[in-house]
């Protein structure tokens, strides 16, 4: 084509060096021409055609391929096919634009395998197991080991060298590129650590104090994790901090069908005390009580016989029933027949050491939805009936109020 231009131009009455020019600028024009005409038909034919054959296919993955924009690459071959069909007058500068082909074309490669990794990992995450083993990092890492050696070819393309030679030249820039590259080769070997080790996985809910992350996570890539907060903000780590520090996964919790419940009242120690009859009678009514208080009160009973205690002198160094005892008994035995807590888990209610607010009498137990607002409305259940139950037994709760040395209970205040 470059000698068809030369031959006009010079039969025109143009000289050797015009006549060049000329061709070389008509080629151009030419070959841009025709790349945005090849380009235009291609994007207008080519594809709405490939879009017609995915739709009709009865898999879907070639859908997700087509989504990701792994076809959008066809039409930018156009100019490296069209290339060899143009020449110019330098030869030089044919061999540059062909090695300048050769490295587009490497470039385009690279590219398209970024795009099918991402469609392969949009159909992998369809499936169970990405939750357990997300090959997002490994994906990651051979594409960075690709794009190092495209790299490599692409200077040895155009420096017209050996990518061997290039290679051996390497060595010396080895510590710059391990420092270039610390974060991804950390987080890579991090990432190997935590995926094996199954330490964490995708829909984990994480605490990480340091980075103020307390959320689900939702990303895991090469060098950092993203966590989506219960606040909905996006806390981003440093996928190797998860090995060189600590982090709490609360996987285990879900995975056991039990959400702790761990949470105390403070009855007023100055209310505790020993049962009178009368109360001891007016509590038989309590329907969780009615078959413990008898065999508690003959228990107690005969030990005290056993011990040489007077009836009267029962409560002076012998056993008795005390209120908080029996609201304590009461608590437990209100756990085991509620239908929101886990029957099989460790269940008590216990008394722990008293402290100027009163004396903390704690229920420990374990919910049997882990789901947060069905737990929070469990556990929100129970305090609210064991709060309105604690008068029944003669005590009350602790509470300071905002006047200095008042104590409010019952809403009666008590100096």
């Amino acid at each position: 084509m470059f000698d068809y231009f030369e031959i006009l131009f010079q039969g025109w009455g143009l000289g050797e060096t015009p006549s060049l020019l000329l061709a070389d600028l008509s080629v151009l024009l030419l070959f841009l021409l025709a790349i945005m005409l090849s380009h235009l038909v291609a994007r207008r034919l080519i594809l709405p055609l490939i879009a017609r054959i995915v739709a009709k296919t009865e898999t879907d993955w070639d859908e997700v391929f087509y989504e990701h924009k792994v076809f959008h690459m066809l039409p930018h071959l156009v100019p490296v096919t069209l290339l060899s069909s143009f020449a110019f007058s330098s030869d030089k500068l044919n061999a540059f634009l062909g090695r300048a082909a050769a490295v587009y074309v490497l470039v385009l490669a690279l590219l398209t395998v970024r795009r099918v990794f991402q469609a392969i990992e949009s159909i992998y995450n369809r499936f169970d197991v990405s939750r357990e083993k997300p090959i997002k990092t490994y994906l990651q890492v051979i594409f960075l080991i690709l794009a190092l050696m495209a790299g490599l070819i692409a200077l040895a393309l155009m420096f017209n060298r050996s990518p061997l030679t290039l290679l051996s030249g390497l060595g010396a820039m080895t510590a710059v590129l391990l420092l270039i590259f610390k974060d991804p080769i950390s987080g890579f070997v991090s990432g190997i650590q935590l995926t094996v080790n199954q330490m964490i996985r995708l829909g984990d809910w994480i605490e990480m104090p340091d980075y103020k992350a307390d959320g689900e996570v939702i990303e895991m890539t090469l060098t950092t994790l993203k966590v989506r907060n219960w606040d909905m903000t996006i806390t981003t780590i440093p996928v190797y901090a998860l090995t060189s520090g600590s982090f709490r996964n609360w996987r285990g919790m879900q995975e056991s069908g039990g959400r702790r419940i761990k949470r105390s009242l403070l009855i007023d120690m100055r209310t505790v005390g020993f049962c009178s009859a009368a109360q001891l009678q007016q509590l038989q009514r309590i329907k969780l009580l009615q078959d413990y208080l008898p065999a508690r009160q003959r228990e107690i009973a005969a030990a005290n016989t056993a011990a040489g205690f007077a009836p009267e002198q029962q409560v002076i160094g012998g056993r008795a029933l005390t209120n908080i005892g029996v609201f304590r008994e009461y608590a437990l035995r209100y756990l085991q027949q509620h239908p929101g807590i886990h029957p099989d888990k460790i269940m008590m209610v216990r008394q722990l050491q008293s402290t100027e607010f009163g004396l903390p009498l704690e229920v420990y137990a374990f919910c049997a939805d882990t789901a947060w607002v069905n737990y929070e409305g469990v556990q929100s259940d129970i305090f609210d009936h064991l709060i309105a139950m604690v008068p029944e037994f003669g005590l009350r709760l602790y509470q300071r109020s905002s006047d200095v040395g008042l104590i409010v209970a019952e809403g009666v205040r008590q100096p």
